[in-house]
């Protein structure tokens, strides 16, 4: 059989999107998972365990490269990789973006010996993607931009305190703008060019392409799961040749979940918020809850934030809630994934994220919610910088 090397360089994605990609090839290829270490959920690591203790994986190695600050720190986790692959011949190679240095070394080796490449989607695109696809598309972006842009500074503003304002004023006025692009194009020279030139006698890609961290052109195949995204990339990253638009793995997952067991709501509050957002910004989650328990009656209410979300803005949720007699419960995350017990849920409430994508694509039996500026303001926390935002 054929052997793929799947890398999951987000630990706490693996259970919506590549644990079903597993599934489906378990019977047909020998696989191999490489995983980042980074907020892996205690249960989905067990199911890695699994899975290898069952044969439906060859191998699984944990790992920590997209964590390594420096690239020389990357490539070595890269070197460590490849040196535990050592005899085992890879005819593809899976993986989420192109764009970094260190997946452009892996790819490299994988080629060397006569593999392919393929780069997947597994979420949401960045912000400068979808602005600078609806320019090219002609929509008027511009005071949507414009929006996010002034209150994202008016948010800033009142966040700090007048002294930090007076500080940043100072560092601001004397921060030439050549050298923060003399700094950015020196890394680029040493992380692409220079130091893989002397660790490997080779050179990797940095091209325009690079801003949209995700493909620049370098793996043999690309595969997205949203047609707006299928269509932006051809339209804004010529140098992808082979491209595929498919059905996210997750299509349907709880297809065969009983109605009288999706009892609970979800509340899915994304990281990106600071922790002095004003109160009305917490306030339109707890009332568009509010209308969600008066109209269903969910016999409880969920909260999940992201793992490295801090402490005290978790607090504030939850005493938001508290303040208007909802009752919630916090769930860990870092224990469990989001498909764990998904469904027991009648509907999921969030703002712009991938995870949206999962929860509308697992089932289509239940009511997915995004907030408008739920996390983010104007153009950044608009359905537009979703994709396709149908059945949200």
């Amino acid at each position: 059989m054929k052997t793929v090397l799947i890398y999951c360089s987000n630990g706490y994605f693996f259970e919506e999107f590549y644990f079903s990609i597993i599934k489906e090839l378990e019977n047909t290829c020998n696989i191999i998972l490489l995983l980042e270490y980074g907020y892996i959920p205690d249960q989905s690591l067990q199911i890695v365990k699994n899975l290898f203790e069952s044969k439906s994986i060859q191998d699984y190695h944990l790992t920590r490269i997209h964590t390594e600050r420096s690239s020389r720190q990357r490539y070595l986790r890269g070197i460590e990789v490849i040196n535990k692959l050592k005899g085992k011949k890879i005819d593809l190679f899976l993986l989420g973006s192109d764009f970094i240095e260190v997946d452009q070394y892996l790819i490299n080796h994988v080629s060397s010996n006569g593999g392919k490449s393929v780069v997947v989607g597994d979420g949401l695109f960045e912000d400068i993607f979808f602005e600078d696809y609806y320019k090219l598309k002609g929509l008027p972006l511009d005071d949507l931009v414009k929006e996010g842009a002034t209150r994202s500074w008016k948010q800033k503003i009142r966040n700090k305190s007048a002294i930090d304002i007076v500080k940043g004023g100072i560092s601001l006025a004397f921060r030439p703008v050549l050298k923060f692009k003399i700094k950015i194009r020196t890394n680029a020279f040493l992380n692409y060019r220079l130091i893989p030139f002397f660790m490997f006698r080779k050179t990797f890609t940095k091209n325009a392409f690079t801003k949209y961290s995700f493909a620049v052109g370098v793996a043999d195949y690309v595969i997205v799961t949203d047609p707006i995204e299928y269509d932006g990339l051809k339209l804004l990253i010529p140098t992808i040749k082979k491209m595929f638009w498919a059905k996210h793995p997750s299509y349907d997952l709880f297809k065969n979940s009983d109605k009288k067991g999706r009892t609970k709501l979800l509340v899915i509050i994304t990281t990106g918020m600071g922790l002095k957002s004003p109160d009305h910004k917490i306030k339109r989650w707890v009332t568009v809850v509010e209308e969600i328990k008066r109209l269903k009656n969910p016999v409880e209410i969920h909260l999940r934030f992201h793992p490295r979300e801090q402490l005290p803005l978790k607090k504030r949720f939850e005493d938001a809630f508290r303040a208007n007699n909802i009752q919630t419960v916090t769930l860990n995350t870092t224990k469990y994934a989001l498909p764990e017990k998904f469904c027991e849920y009648m509907g999921v409430v969030g703002s712009r994220s991938g995870t949206l994508r999962f929860c509308r694509t697992a089932s289509h039996k239940i009511f997915v919610i995004g907030l408008v500026d739920g996390i983010h303001s104007g153009f950044y926390g608009k359905p537009i910088n979703m994709g396709n935002s149908e059945g949200i």
